[in-house]
């Protein structure tokens, strides 16, 4: 009895070990993209980075809204600023609310075209 206890114990906190890497990586995985875009994205207005970023955001199941994401240039810097909750489901029906947030910016170069991002 003790052996099938100690089995379902393991099996649970390899499960929360997996559902709580796969929002980790979903999360590092959607910074760099995000990053990317701010990099690249150079030639872009505000309103196309932030249609971009939502839309990677819908893609990778990122629940970002509105009022999680700001895109600003001042000059030849862009920034955006990323913020949202996500939930880990730790155990069957045992959800944990935990905020990311992050920002990327990047500086342009004078007479860049702000040409294609390169694709991986």
């Amino acid at each position: 009895m003790k052996a099938v206890i100690k089995l379902v114990i393991a099996a649970l906190l390899a499960n929360a070990a997996y559902r709580s890497g796969s929002v980790f990586l979903k999360y590092y995985q959607f910074k760099d993209e995000t990053q990317q875009m701010i990099l690249f994205g150079q030639g872009q207005s505000e309103s196309e980075l932030t249609s971009q970023i939502m839309g990677e955001a819908s893609k990778r199941g990122v629940p970002l809204d509105d009022e999680g994401l700001t895109v600003s240039r001042e000059g030849a810097r862009t920034v955006a600023e990323v913020e949202y909750t996500d939930s880990i489901e730790l155990f069957p029906r045992f959800f944990y609310p935990v905020d990311f947030s992050f920002s990327a910016e990047a500086y342009g170069v004078a007479g860049a075209s702000g040409g294609a991002r390169p694709r991986r």
